[in-house]
């Protein structure tokens, strides 16, 4: 299942709805960690990681009927020299690309992609750094 819908997600940013936020992030979009030998030394990517997942059964139905919710966090990367401006966009791009999204993930049927939360813009050790979390909510 994790592997299911690391490749949904990966799916839609390689689509043509992803061709906005794949422009400002050359080395592109990673599950887990990016590959440093992949990853220019201008920093201009996102790490998506599976932080955890609940199985939960409808009132009474048993295992017949359940829905599973994943945490998804992605965090964005860039070098001193793109600055706040362009993470901030970036952050636009990828919250207009996923939010409320409709995934294919083989054996569900999905329910929801949810933007859980957005956080702060940082900038540590010449790298500005951003995160954006969402919930997937699936049946199975």
């Amino acid at each position: 299942m994790i592997d299911d819908l690391a490749t949904a997600i990966k799916a839609r940013y390689d689509s043509s709805a992803g061709a906005a936020l794949r422009a400002i992030t050359a080395s592109g979009l990673w599950f887990t960690k990016a590959e440093q030998a992949f990853v220019s030394e201008n920093i201009e990517y996102i790490v998506f990681t599976w932080v955890g997942s609940t199985p939960n059964d409808y009132m009474g139905s048993g295992t017949t009927s359940k829905y599973e919710k994943a945490e998804i966090r992605f965090d964005l990367y860039y070098g001193e020299k793109y600055g706040a401006t362009t993470i901030t966009n970036a952050v636009d791009l990828l919250q207009t690309l996923f939010d409320w999204c409709t995934l294919s993930i083989t054996g569900f049927t999905h329910i929801a992609f949810e933007r859980t939360g957005t956080a702060s813009v940082e900038f540590v050790d010449d790298i500005w750094t951003a995160t954006v979390n969402y919930m997937a909510w699936f049946d199975g």
